[in-house]
């Protein structure tokens, strides 16, 4: 039981070897090759930790590696943008349209299908969401146009808002003492798998086309439909089943505040989706060139969130969820105006990671937050409904961005999401006034420390 975590230690700073050898490394091919097997080898010690752990921590663990691939798809759709554009001729607008879709879709799914979860549906969305996932990303292996894009976008979409709001119900439920501590560590799971789409786009890419990411997430998403068969989600609570949709919640003060610290957060994830990949390649000037830089931004980017996401969950548990997201989400708005005007790519990446950093611990303010003042039996809905007004300002973000982009520059565009944030964040402050204090955790779960 000691050598299996041992061993993913040990993958992992072989893992780390390798990358720390890519700008040196001549033959790609003999790297990739090395590099996926190690990357086989880790997830193999993963699915042998997951079963060696008690019956809760284990239905955490196999959650936690499903929020990580779910992830991994988008990661990869991410850093091909610019290859969509390059590659396909798909102009900046349209391609902000392919980006906004799976989100518009998520924000349907969480805010519809969202509340069956509450209602012992958790562990068919999980499933239905990872195999609705897997098949958007095989239309996207299929499809060269707009229109192909766009439906295979679509479906992950779909997939995705079924799938997380089951995820933060069961992972609340499992574990009731580590609500904060297991949010941070769904954010560092879903970070992860965001960043390791990347990772294996330039593994594979170069050698098996622009379509092999997708492969790859259809392989793992298999793998992990087999993880969580017979995860045990929790059950459905009474009172539940009167519940359609969880919109009258937004009548609590809260819930007002959650969400617009949602649509704050949303709003620079959106902007930063549609842009990153286009701001860098545009600074440098080439494709070939600007394809590491837009790499190593997203791993500097997602490896704070990663490292922090766990202890920044326990933070924001203790402290308030509501006062340390305004300071942080306020933080960020200045960050988001700086994108604009930077023009150097490496200052670029550092103020990123800097923003990374703090973003670790406001970024888990929210669904922490939720689950705190959330009634027990309408929790899946509440994330759900928080989720789905995040999802819907990412779509809108994400298309608006594109256009501002296209239109006006870097300067407008990151400027008008900074505005954007800063109204919610001021706004979201002032609704949570009377909850920026340590509040017990609802219902059946243990009340926070003091």
């Amino acid at each position: 039981m000691i050598a299996t975590p041992l061993s993913l230690r040990l993958q992992g700073l072989e893992l780390a070897k390798t990358l720390a050898y890519i700008p040196r490394q001549s033959d790609f091919l003999h790297w990739s090759e090395d590099a996926t097997e190690i990357i086989v080898d880790a997830l193999i010690c993963t699915f042998m930790t997951v079963a060696f752990k008690s019956s809760a921590r284990r239905t955490v663990l196999s959650l936690l590696v499903a929020s990580a691939v779910l992830s991994q798809g988008y990661g990869a759709m991410f850093t091909l943008i610019a290859r969509y554009r390059d590659d396909y001729g798909i102009p900046e607008s349209r391609l902000g349209l392919i980006v906004g879709a799976g989100f518009f879709m998520s924000f349907l799914a969480q805010l519809v299908i969202a509340p069956l979860a509450d209602r012992g549906r958790a562990r068919q969305l999980l499933l239905g969401g990872i195999c609705a996932n897997a098949f958007g990303m095989f239309i996207m292996t299929l499809s060269e146009s707009f229109s192909g894009l766009l439906l295979g976008r679509v479906i992950m979409g779909l997939g995705i808002g079924s799938a997380y709001p089951a995820i933060r119900r069961a992972i609340a439920v499992a574990e009731p003492d580590k609500v904060g501590e297991n949010t941070g560590s769904m954010l560092s799971a879903d970070v992860f798998g965001f960043l390791m789409g990347p990772v294996i786009a330039y593994l594979v890419v170069n050698r098996y086309g622009i379509d092999a990411p997708f492969y790859v997430g259809i392989m793992l998403s298999a793998l992990i439909f087999v993880l969580c068969f017979r995860v045990q989600v929790g059950e459905a609570i009474a009172g539940a089943e009167r519940q359609k949709m969880a919109l009258n919640l937004l009548r609590e003060r809260w819930m007002q505040a959650a969400v617009l610290y949602g649509v704050a957060f949303f709003a620079m994830i959106g902007t930063f989706d549609a842009l990153w990949a286009l701001r860098i390649t545009d600074l440098i000037g080439d494709k070939v060139k600007a394809g590491p830089w837009v790499q190593l931004g997203i791993v500097v980017f997602a490896l704070p969130l990663v490292l922090f996401g766990k202890i920044g969950g326990r933070f924001v548990e203790k402290r308030g969820p509501f006062s340390l997201g305004g300071i942080g989400l306020g933080l960020g708005v200045c960050f988001v105006s700086m994108y604009g005007l930077i023009s150097i790519p490496a200052v670029l990446i550092a103020v990123g990671v800097v923003q990374a950093t703090i973003d670790s611990f406001s970024a888990t303010s929210i669904p922490v937050a939720v689950t705190q003042h959330a009634p027990p039996e309408r929790l899946a809905g509440a994330q759900g409904l928080v989720g789905a007004f995040q999802t819907l300002t990412g779509g809108i973000t994400s298309v608006l961005a594109g256009v501002l982009y296209g239109k006006f520059g870097p300067v407008v565009a990151y400027m008008g999401t900074s505005a954007l944030m800063l109204l919610c964040v001021v706004t979201g402050f002032i609704r949570s006034k009377p909850y920026r204090q340590l509040q017990p955790l609802a219902g059946h779960r243990k009340p926070l420390p003091k």
